[in-house]
Order: structure tokens, then C-alpha cells, then sequence
């Protein structure tokens, strides 16, 4: 199952996991729970045993009913994800949000296949 709707970079790498959203009876709010795609049982963002290819967490996805398919992102990787919560102001971009771009050290840019 090929999909091209995630850039190169990222579709090459056997760090895709599964989640289900959850209630987390300590926050009682819900949480993307994480699951081995090959497997369908929990996984963990730091087990690389638990982590499959993209093509697999996608037919997992369809398999288990989970609610979607998530990356994990490590340091080894090199991939960095920034998310910012807030960050518009009157439908503009605030100062904060703005700033961090210029703080990101010059990357190669992911082309999507």
C-alpha cells in the first residue's frame, strides 16, 4: 500500500506506530494512546521494537479500527516537529510563533513523493 502523502523522509523510516484516543483516568481527559501496528498491542515511543513501516501502520490502521497513525520522532532521526498551540492572534501569526523559524538551523526540505 503505497501512499505519497507524507514526505520521502519521513516514509522511508520504520518509526510509525498506530493510536487509539483514550480516557486517561489520572487527567480524565483523552490521550493518543500509541499501538504496534504489526501486533495491535500498545507500543511505546521509546521501544523501536514496537515501531513498523509506514505502509504497515496503515493497513494496522484499517485492521484494529485505531483512530490513526502517528511518526515517532527521535533525536537519531534528525527530524524535529514543532507544535504550537496559540499561536494566532486576530487570524495573524503571533510574535512567538513567528520567531521560531528563524531559530531552526538550515535543513534539507522534505519533497513529497
Amino acid at each position: 500500500m503505497k501512499n505519497n502523502t507524507f514526505p520521502c523522509a519521513l516514509s522511508a523510516l520504520r518509526q510509525w506506530v498506530c493510536w487509539r484516543s483514550e480516557r486517561d483516568d489520572k487527567s480524565h481527559r483523552n490521550a493518543k494512546v500509541p499501538y504496534n501496528p504489526a501486533t495491535g498491542y500498545k507500543s511505546s515511543p521509546t521501544a523501536p521494537e514496537t515501531w513498523e513501516t509506514l505502509d504497515q501502520a496503515l493497513e494496522a490502521k484499517d485492521k484494529y479500527l485505531f483512530s490513526g497513525i502517528g511518526f515517532v520522532f527521535t533525536a537519531e532521526s534528525g527530524i524535529i516537529k514543532i507544535n504550537i498551540s496559540h499561536c494566532l492572534t486576530n487570524s495573524q501569526i503571533n510574535e512567538l510563533a513567528a520567531a521560531i523559524p528563524a531559530k531552526i538551523p538550515p535543513t534539507t526540505v522534505f519533497k513529497r513523493k
